[in-house]
């Protein structure tokens, strides 16, 4: 398929070469729970890496394989493998356990420790 053809999700999943899902800041903000704009689509995969492709940018934070292969939280859509809210809580909380959410109470935390004990984060 031609690539002016491909969402921007399409484009990301061909870049990285490997399995990786949408989560993060980008489900953060598509929920709520984050009133800022994030600039990057945000993904966590095999490696760390960043993309630009035409108006879109895409990030990748490496996640351990252990964890990565872990769909606990994660949902397929049109192809592409998209994080739920809570597993986007999980993983953000994996890589900063300091994070900041604007609206913690749109969150389901036992859903959040349900998925943090499935992972191994805990």
């Amino acid at each position: 398929m031609p690539p002016d053809k491909l969402t921007p999700l399409e484009v990301a999943v061909a870049l990285n070469h490997g399995y990786c899902y949408l989560t993060t800041e980008t489900i953060l903000e598509k929920h709520g729970v984050i009133n800022r704009r994030v600039q990057f689509l945000t993904f966590a995969g095999e490696k760390s890496r960043k993309y630009f492709w035409r108006d879109n940018q895409f990030m990748f934070r490496k996640l351990k394989t252990e964890y990565l292969m872990r769909n606990d939280g994660v949902f397929e859509e049109n192809g592409c493998f998209i994080a739920g809210l809570e597993r986007a809580v999980a993983d953000i909380l994996y890589f900063n356990k300091k994070f900041y959410f604007d609206s913690p109470n749109l969150i389901d935390w036992e859903k959040v420790e349900e998925i943090n004990k499935k992972v191994g984060y805990k």
